[in-house]
């Protein structure tokens, strides 16, 4: 299993916090656009030859002598797009990387439908999607993370490029290494007429790389090896370049009204996720 019941047991007690544009939903629930019958009473309408008898209100015909029925508002359940990055950028970085995006999403997920939340799972380069609707699914929606593929050339653009539904909530777990750089993810993101939470996956080698002098890079592909120098000057200079990387994609997040989370792989799960929670209540 990706987590303990230990583990498990913490995030039973964690609750999802809506964005403003959703506080006053219902949660784990959203208003439906068609209505009839349902829990809460929406409004009168006037009865129309062959509608069900049953919601007339008579006594308001008794009134008024005219004959309405009453519309009651459905509520659907929420649901929430799950974009998981297993590409090369993550598998390259070694076991640690690809395990703490699972574990996330696993934790994420659970959260999700333990608060009655609909989850669509869907991992980055390919079409098919899975969809989880209550927490005795957790231990299916698992399994499925356990036996995702991983690896493979897609970056986060394309996936994006590719959805045919550009709106509603979604969730990304990725390093979101684009060749084409932050402007381009950005003009990509700017398509996206919904709410997304960001999470950044990083090791403390990326971030702090304590590399220099003579060193050999190996394609992970070919395995073909190249010899190179690096200066300490050079790695600084990278560091400099990734940091303003990712704090131009954070000040962009924030900008669309978007969450940005920094996840550090060497952190401890339940750690990170209580440092990001407020009242018990992550916001998504």
């Amino acid at each position: 299993m990706l987590l303990t019941k230990y583990e498990l047991d913490m995030l039973a007690g964690f609750s999802v916090g809506m964005t403003e544009n959703y506080s006053s939903a219902v949660l784990g629930c959203q208003p439906g656009r068609n209505y009839g019958k349902g829990t809460d009473f929406f409004e009168y309408q006037n009865y129309s030859y062959g509608e069900d008898l049953r919601w007339v209100d008579w006594h308001r015909y008794c009134r008024t002598r005219q004959l309405v029925v009453k519309s009651f508002e459905r509520f659907e359940q929420f649901e929430y797009l799950l974009i998981i990055d297993l590409s090369d950028s993550i598998m390259c970085n070694g076991p640690q990387k690809t395990e703490s995006i699972l574990r996330l999403a696993g934790a994420l997920g659970f959260i999700l439908l333990n608060n009655n939340i609909k989850v669509c799972l869907s991992f980055l380069g390919r079409a098919e999607q899975t969809v989880f609707s209550h927490i005795s699914q957790f231990g299916d929606l698992s399994n499925t993370l356990e036996g995702a593929v991983i690896g493979g050339k897609s970056e986060i653009t394309d996936h994006f490029q590719t959805m045919q539904v550009l709106h509603g909530h979604a969730i990304v777990l990725s390093d979101f290494i684009v060749s084409a750089g932050v402007e381009h993810l950005e003009s990509v993101f700017n398509d996206y007429f919904g709410d997304l939470s960001l999470f950044n996956i990083s090791t403390e080698q990326e971030r702090k790389p304590a590399l220099d002098g003579d060193l050999t890079l190996v394609d992970i592909e070919t395995k073909s090896k190249v010899a190179v120098n690096v200066s300490e000057d050079e790695v600084k200079q990278y560091i400099k370049l990734r940091d303003n990387y990712y704090q131009g994609l954070k000040e962009y997040s924030e900008s669309r009204g978007w969450m940005f989370y920094d996840h550090h792989c060497e952190e401890l799960l339940l750690d990170f996720l209580t440092c990001i929670v407020h009242n018990r209540k992550l916001y998504l």
